[in-house]
């Protein structure tokens, strides 16, 4: 079959000439992994093409990523990863199964899961009033939060109402803040102040800064840093040598750890950025022992003996808070009412990755990548690991494309607010449509009329246009369940 019309190169994209492959020593030639190379798959099929025939190396090529290394789980046990491409590009140095990479928010899962293990010992509660622990820094108490205070329950469920939903780390050798000065929003810190800014209790708002409350909360009733509890609760039980919260400084000695790579091919400077928000965003880890943490959060769901979470606490974990469309459980996002799957996605600049876990069986799937273009890959891998495996849940869904006129894609060329900081931006390349977050990689956006709209990268994405006559005056976007009015401002 001939190419998809997304495998067209992206202009500005330093692409190696070679990607590499290193598996496990006992896994060289898992036959499953080589039909997932063979197949990648997106979220989207057009009608008339029911094969992509796109392989990995295609397609890392295609999105202009450096490396990636993934981690497949079978039957509660490691079946299978490899890594590919190049951990360092510069130097030619490929990406292995042991390559650390920069998790981005897959800290929080983590971090929840050690919040709750200090909830199983007494340290904390989940319904108790956060400021009941803090000292340094506490919540303020106003209208807002006078009826229903924040929780450690309503942090990790992005419930509390809190502000800042993501962090931009600091360069090697940038003055770094304290977690004070993030919670104050104070210089050197480059972020806003993290306040409650909506009724704790309603509808899930994606906050990190709600797990630097977190983060601040374990450290002040620990007296320890955060990594350190990290290390002692999670990490050293299970028996992780290469995860750790602490951000390093780029060593000239240190090779092993993968380079971040941004939009325009260049490595991020440094290699990677740092950051004080450690709860939220600076994990570090492989696929492979990552997915020890997936296991072991499946283990727990079943309420086997000595498992890393009691029974009571690994249900809390699992089950769904708040509006059942908010998909959201205790730091992990939540499919299906009661849940059968957990899973997280990463961002940090040069890094992307993405964790899914099932509950109804012991299958599993974890991937990191060194390059802002990584986003839509995983999803590709993700869906051929689940046409291998029969995950059905993430069948791609077959649709119908229409070709618009010039003019109506025209019309619909500009940016579109949907809150404070969410603008979404439509723009033509080579004649074809392409969306998306300001900001980030725009993707191609295909028609089913000169209204709806959709992406190929997932079946649950897409927007609709509103239009007066010829002029499109705004749009709604279409996540899930979730319908967002935007309006026009170019």
């Amino acid at each position: 079959m001939a190419p998809s019309r997304l495998n067209r190169p992206i202009r500005g994209l330093a692409i190696a000439a070679t990607l590499p492959l290193v598996a496990l020593p006992a896994q060289q030639t898992g036959s499953a992994a080589d039909r997932i190379e063979r197949r990648l798959w997106p979220a989207v099929t057009l009608a008339g093409t029911p094969d992509s025939g796109w392989s990995l190396r295609e397609r890392m090529q295609h999105h202009g990523v450096a490396g990636l290394s993934v981690a497949v789980i079978r039957d509660g046990t490691l079946a299978w990863a490899r890594g590919y491409g190049w951990r360092d590009r510069d130097q030619k140095l490929p990406v292995l199964p042991t390559t650390p990479f920069q998790a981005g928010s897959l800290s929080k899962p983590v971090a929840a899961t050690v919040a709750l293990r200090l909830v199983a010992q007494g340290v904390v509660t989940l319904d108790d009033d956060v400021n009941r622990w803090l000292r340094t820094w506490r919540v303020a108490e106003d209208s807002l939060t006078r009826k229903q205070p924040v929780t450690l329950r309503l942090l990790l469920s992005h419930r509390a109402g809190t502000s800042v939903s993501g962090f931009d780390g600091y360069g090697q050798g940038a003055a770094l803040p304290s977690l004070v000065q993030v919670l104050r929003g104070e210089a050197p810190a480059n972020s806003a102040p993290v306040v409650v800014e909506r009724a704790p209790g309603g509808r899930s708002q994606y906050s990190g800064g709600g797990y630097v409350i977190v983060q601040q909360l374990l450290q002040e009733t620990t007296g320890q840093t955060f990594e350190s509890i990290a290390q002692r609760e999670l990490f050293a039980p299970l028996g992780l040598t290469r995860t750790t919260y602490a951000t390093p400084a780029d060593a000239p000695g240190d090779n092993t750890r993968a380079r971040g790579y941004l939009r325009d091919g260049k490595q991020v400077p440094g290699g990677w950025k740092v950051l004080t928000e450690q709860a939220p965003a600076s994990l570090w880890s492989t696929p492979s022992e990552y997915a020890q943490i997936v296991m072991a959060l499946q283990r727990a769901a079943k309420h086997e003996t000595n498992a890393i979470l009691p029974a009571s606490l690994a249900t809390a974990m699992m089950t769904l808070e708040g509006a059942p469309e908010d998909q959201t459980g205790l730091g992990v996002g939540l499919k299906g009412n009661p849940p059968f799957r957990f899973s997280h996605s990463g961002w940090n600049d040069g890094f992307r990755s993405l964790m899914i876990g099932y509950l109804d069986r012991g299958d599993g799937i974890v991937l990191m990548t060194n390059a802002d273009h990584g986003d839509v890959l995983l999803m590709e891998v993700a869906r051929a690991a689940a046409r291998e495996y029969g995950w059905e849940d993430m069948k791609p869904s077959i649709r119908t494309s229409v070709a618009l006129s010039s003019e109506d894609r025209q019309a619909m060329v500009g940016r579109y607010r949907l809150g404070e900081n969410w603008i979404i931006e439509i723009a033509q390349l080579e004649g074809r449509l392409v969306a998306g977050p300001s900001g980030r990689q725009l993707l191609p956006l295909l028609s089913e009329s000169r209204t709806e709209h959709f992406f190929e990268f997932a079946d649950d994405v897409g927007l609709t246009t509103k239009r007066q006559g010829t002029d499109v005056t705004g749009i709604i976007w279409r996540q899930g369940t979730r319908r967002v009015e935007g309006t026009r401002i170019r």
